[in-house]
């Protein structure tokens, strides 16, 4: 091969190369849809690939009552009353579920430490049979010790429920097939990582 030929290939290969990287750092790309990370979203705004969510004014929120109106349940009232008037203990961030197959029964779950606060026991577990007017159950974790944030259900089949973040920091459900008398622990999912991954 001649050497004006060899020569033309390669300042041929070398415009292909050099044409390839300045287009490449010059040409816009789609945001990719699939990914799910606020990080990536503000760095797509932030580079222009894609726009920021635009302010939005909303109306000032109006009461407009308790009462609880669902297709499957009867109209009820819903006030907020306490539970249990217990000084030793706290009862926060309450989760309280009426049993969809008689109205007069609920379950009732609460962050539970003790007053003034020290040990957490968990996830409390309250029953009622009467419409509220008494309750019966422990500020003990249902499940077990748990570090709280409870989410009470009932299914349509008459199971309660109460979801929270496990001892491991994973997610647990504890349930309970007589009506809150007995809890059975079952660990949902395990802990992602560290303290600041929690479920």
């Amino acid at each position: 091969m001649k050497t004006g030929t060899v020569r033309s290939m390669w300042l041929l290969l070398m415009l292909l190369f050099l044409g390839n990287i300045m287009f490449a750092q010059s040409s816009k790309t789609a945001p990719d849809q699939r990914v799910w990370s606020v990080k990536y979203w503000n760095k797509m705004a932030a580079e222009g690939y894609a726009e920021y969510n635009p302010q939005i004014q909303f109306a000032p929120a109006e009461f407009t009552g308790s009462g609880i109106d669902a297709l499957s349940v009867m109209v009820d009232d819903s006030p907020d009353v306490p539970v249990i008037n217990a000084g030793n203990t706290t009862q926060s961030e309450n989760s309280i579920f009426v049993n969809p197959l008689d109205p007069l029964k609920a379950l009732n779950s609460n962050n539970s430490t003790e007053n003034p606060v020290g040990a957490l026991y968990g996830t409390s577990g309250f029953m009622t049979a009467d419409g509220g007017l008494t309750w019966g159950g422990s500020v003990q974790g249902t499940g077990g010790s748990n570090s709280g944030d409870p989410a009470a259900v009932i299914d349509l089949n008459g199971r309660y429920f109460v979801g929270y973040i496990a001892d491991d920091l994973g997610q647990g459900v504890a349930y309970s097939d007589d009506e809150g008398q007995t809890w059975t622990h079952v660990q949902a999912a395990p802990s992602p990582g560290g303290f600041f991954d929690v479920l």
